[in-house]
Formats: C-alpha cells, sequence, structure tokens
C-alpha cells in the first residue's frame, strides 16, 4: 500500500502541468500544419483542374478539326455541339465557363487557334503557367501583355505575367496549331 501512494502522489505521463502544455502546443502545431497544407493542396488542385480542361478543350479542338484549316470564328458552338468539351461548363447555351465563373473563348485563325481564359486567380494563374509543357503550344499571352514564346515557364516569368491580385483575375490566352 505505501509504494501505490507513493506512484499515485507523483504526476509523470501526462499527470504535469506542464507535460499538458507542451501536448496541446505540439497539437496545436500539428492542427495549424494539417490546414495550411490541405489549403496548399486545394488551391494547386483547383490550378490542376483547370489546365487540365484547359488541355483537353485543345486537344479535342485538335482532333475535331485534324486535317482541315480552323474556322476564323467563335469555336464554342461546334464544340458543345459535337460534345467535345470535356469536363467544361456550359451556360447552358452556346458559352463555355471556367471554374472561376469567366468566359472561355475558343477561337480559330485558320492555321492555329487560342484559348481565352479569363478570370483566373493569381496563383492558380502562376501554377497554369507553369504547367505548360515544353512542347505543344506557340504562345502564352496574359491580360494581353507580351506573348510568351519559349517553354517551360519559369517562375519568375509566370509571376510576372499573372499580375492581377484582385478579384476580377487574370485573362490566359493559349495560343497553339
Amino acid at each position: 500500500m505505501i509504494r501505490n501512494r507513493k506512484y499515485r502522489k507523483q504526476r509523470g505521463m501526462f499527470g504535469g502541468a506542464i507535460e499538458q502544455q507542451m501536448i496541446l502546443a505540439g497539437a496545436a502545431i500539428i492542427v495549424v500544419g494539417a490546414v495550411g497544407t490541405a489549403y496548399v493542396l486545394l488551391g494547386n488542385s483547383k490550378a490542376k483542374t483547370e489546365w487540365n480542361m484547359l488541355d483537353s478543350l485543345v486537344t479535342n479542338i485538335r482532333d475535331l478539326y485534324s486535317g482541315e484549316a480552323y474556322p476564323a470564328s467563335d469555336l464554342s458552338v461546334p464544340l458543345i455541339g459535337n460534345k467535345r468539351i470535356g469536363n467544361m461548363k456550359t451556360s447552358g447555351g452556346n458559352t463555355l465557363i471556367n471554374q472561376y465563373g469567366g468566359t472561355v473563348a475558343p477561337v480559330g485563325a485558320t492555321t492555329n487557334f487560342t484559348v481565352t481564359d479569363p478570370a483566373v486567380p493569381q496563383p492558380d494563374c502562376i501554377a497554369i503557367l507553369k504547367s505548360v509543357p515544353a512542347s505543344g503550344y506557340t504562345s502564352i499571352s496574359v491580360n494581353g501583355g507580351a506573348a510568351v514564346t519559349s517553354f517551360p515557364i519559369i517562375e519568375a516569368t509566370a509571376r510576372t505575367n499573372c499580375s492581377v491580385t484582385s478579384a476580377a483575375g487574370n485573362s490566359i490566352a493559349l495560343t497553339t496549331q
């Protein structure tokens, strides 16, 4: 019995105030780290989703007009009519809508075409530009600025071009053949 009282009086293994504070601090660090990681992953996930939709749209345009000239007009109607819009949404009519609520505009120009993707938040714009592969695209212009023609696009170039930080977002124009 004396022995049991001795051990009951000692506060160890999560019983002391200092130990409890250390455990709470450790748990707080883990929670903050998990929330921060989730935010980064979700942000990157949205940019990856947008890039995949754009790249899929470009592939579908190439497939739809394989071996022929691109019409010098809006390509939304033939894409929607032929069910070649992938996971992109429509307005219910002949308008393609991106996941940010912007109207995507694919426009042909005989030997090439441009897909304009508006309302893209700055972090996603940077991630999308960095996702463009080394080949397959002729140029990319953001917000009507100078065309980037060297791929892959490096971080500094992407950050300089994706300059709009407001809710209006950035407008990315991908040109390809």
